[in-house]
């Protein structure tokens, strides 16, 4: 791994990277992986350990800390899952597996900065600059990728992509311990995460009087730092980490391992050995026994990184570490799916469940064939055994209730003149849901109608419209009347029609228009022509 030394960088020739105030895009706080934009190797952390000298005004600062990785080993090393948090314009802390750049290179002799440098594949890249001092002077170097090390002369490699994590992806994890149809995982990780559906996190919390490990379910997310024992339906699936805070668990007596490193950096000078062996004395690691997933005594070699052991004391010594995650209580319990009503077109909610009796042990899987397309009715939501352990639950099936979405039916409002014919109303829906709409077929069995009682002979003034009958079978219709109004006769059409020109006087006897053909242009109000009295609206 590559070393900074503070005599050689003096007689580099560091390269800047041209950056603007229009090109620069500051990194917001939160989770990310970071590639070499060349490479594409990703850096992991994979030890906490400051091998760096000082002495005499000299910077000796190894990276063998941070490894460059594939990417198909990015996905499943938690060392890769980087936490950035900014310290002042460009410079930040990066934070991951229980250490952070500045505990690596020493905090008080070094400061990092990430900075915009320029797109590449359509993508912003960023420059990773450590600026080292010591009694003699400072240097900076720009970190980059040296056939699989992490160096600092290579310009040509110095490029990075800096990828937030998003939504449902993360960590993935492969789960080889199997009893039944549960796979199990030690683990522990730095970062907080929310568990994928059909995956259960398990806690110890002291021990029950038989010997056994009294594990506790995490709902819903894990605090970070916290060693769990995770369950799962599945031998693979992803942790997507969230950078906020989940409240931490108590009593909790798994510890975890974050490194299991034996290494020596290519230079040769910088060994990193962090590893934390097997004490049967103070530790059961879980593991299979006679077939089946337990705490179990071992005698010597390495906690394995990022899982989690039990840690046990002098009064425990001679028990057997089993626990109630594989081996639950016999007490009765009951699981039950919730019931749920919702309107048709509505999204499904996510399904849940309630216990009853003893401690469940594991994740009932729930199903429901509706969606949101389904029409109006009643669907069972089927619960099953999933991850259970319990050996006498008892599951009782929950049922979605899909009712009419209510659908707003009017006409409108209208207008006529006085003797004209009675316009045709067209009514106006809102609230369709499924993309549909009135032509859609089936979504009406018969169609509403709009009536008034006015015709052509009806006196001016408003009348209501009134909507009508009509059946769709996936909404209630909520009708809303219009109106018509009819307006006196401004007889402004016979005069136009009559041909030849006319003079236009207000209601003082002002001349409005001269030799008029029209009253196009004319404001609203009441005028003379010939005599008589005409209304422009």
């Amino acid at each position: 791994m590559k070393k900074i030394t503070f005599a050689l960088l003096a007689m580099l020739s560091v390269f800047v990277v041209k950056t603007s105030a229009q090109n620069y895009q500051p990194l917001e706080n939160g989770y990310y992986r970071i590639q070499n934009a060349v490479t594409k190797r990703y850096i992991a952390v994979h030890d906490n350990k400051d091998m760096s000298n000082r002495a005499g005004g000299t910077i000796n600062m190894d990276l063998g800390a941070i490894a460059l990785i594939s990417e198909s080993e990015a996905q499943t090393d938690p060392g890769t899952i980087i936490l950035l948090e900014k310290r002042g314009n460009m410079y930040y802390n990066l934070r991951a597996q229980g250490t952070d750049i500045y505990q690596i290179m020493n905090r008080n002799e070094t400061n990092f900065a990430i900075s915009y440098a320029g797109d590449r594949e359509g993508k912003p890249t960023y420059s990773a600059v450590i600026r080292a001092t010591a009694s003699a002077g400072s240097a900076t170097a720009y970190l980059d990728d040296e056939g699989g090390w992490l160096g600092i002369d290579n310009q040509t490699t110095s490029a990075w992509f800096v990828e937030p994590i998003e939504a449902g992806e993360g960590l993935e994890i492969n789960a080889s311990l199997k009893d039944e149809d549960t796979y199990f995982k030690s683990f522990y990780s730095s970062f907080a995460y929310k568990l994928p559906n059909g995956v259960s996190a398990y806690y110890a919390k002291g021990y029950d009087s038989e010997g056994k490990a009294n594990m506790v379910e995490i709902k819903n997310k894990v605090p970070a730092a916290t060693p769990v024992i995770l369950a799962s339906q599945s031998n693979s699936y992803t942790l997507t980490p969230i950078n906020e805070t989940v409240s931490a668990v108590s009593g909790n007596i798994l510890k975890g391992v974050y490194f299991n490193i034996n290494s020596t950096s290519h230079n040769g000078k910088f060994t990193h050995k962090n590893q934390t062996a097997i004490d049967p004395a103070t530790m059961r690691i879980f593991d299979y026994d006679g077939g089946i997933p337990r705490f179990v005594k071992k005698t010597s070699g390495y906690v394995d990184a990022n899982s989690a052991y039990l840690a046990i004391d002098s009064k425990h010594q001679d028990d057997v570490y089993s626990c109630n995650l594989v081996e639950p209580t016999e007490e009765p319990s009951t699981i039950t799916a919730k019931s749920y009503t919702i309107k048709y077109g509505d999204e499904i909610p996510e399904l849940e469940y309630t216990t009853e009796g003893g401690l469940v042990m594991g994740v009932p899987a729930l199903s429901c064939e509706a969606t949101m397309g389904s029409p109006v009715g009643v669907y069972d939501i089927i619960i099953s055994k999933g991850t259970v352990r319990n050996k006498k639950a008892t599951f009782v099936n929950g049922t979605l209730t899909i009712e009419k979405a209510p659908l707003e039916v009017t006409p409108g409002e209208y207008s006529m003149y006085f003797g004209e014919e009675v316009p045709t109303f067209y009514l106006v829906y809102f609230g369709f849901k499924n993309h549909e709409n009135e032509y859609t077929p089936g979504v009406f069995t018969s169609y509403p109608e709009a009536t008034c009682e006015a015709t052509s002979k009806s006196e001016p003034g408003e009348y209501p419209i009134y909507v009508s009958g009509g059946e769709a079978p996936n909404y209630e219709l909520i009708y809303t009347n219009g109106m018509l109004t009819i307006d006196p006769k401004t007889g402004i059409d016979e005069v136009i029609a009559a041909g030849g020109t006319f003079d236009i006087y207000d209601l003082n006897g002002m001349l409005v228009r001269e030799k008029a053909k029209n009253f196009e242009g004319v404001m609203k109000g009441v005028y003379i022509v010939n005599g008589e009295k005409y209304i422009v609206k």
